[in-house]
């Protein structure tokens, strides 16, 4: 399961992990229809994408948030994280380091979002 979470990219299905794991939320999909922009004049066209939601409620539920490609999405994961660990973060040349508690490892990612998913994931997988 380490090298899986070391190794997992940033997109929809971390993002999905991380609502699951560190919100302790019920994730579903639901479809929504969208419109092509109108470029030149031309016919709109409608196409159905599958989004991810969580329940907040139950009788309400929001889009999943970009946790591993925005900061500010981010940022909600480590104020979630802090209940149970204090955070290291630093940023190298090349990459971010994040480290959440004493005695985790320190996960590196080329981007500051990725790595706090990444780190937050491995540290609620010990604690269990």
């Amino acid at each position: 399961m380490i090298n899986e979470i070391l190794n997992m990219s940033a997109g929809k299905d971390l993002d999905i992990l991380i609502e699951q794991k560190i919100f302790h939320h019920e994730v579903f999909t639901k479809e929504a229809t969208r419109k092509t922009s109108n470029v030149n004049k031309r016919k709109q066209i409608k196409y159905t994408v599958k989004e991810a939601w969580f329940m907040i409620t139950k009788y309400s539920s929001a889009p999943v948030l970009s946790y591993s490609t925005n900061i500010q999405d981010a940022f909600m994961v480590v104020e979630k994280m802090s209940e149970i660990a204090n955070i290291v973060m630093w940023q190298e040349p090349d990459f971010w380091v994040v480290k959440f508690g004493i005695g985790n490892e320190s996960v590196k990612a080329n981007t500051a979002p990725l790595a706090i998913c990444r780190a937050a994931l491995l540290t609620v997988n010990r604690k269990v």
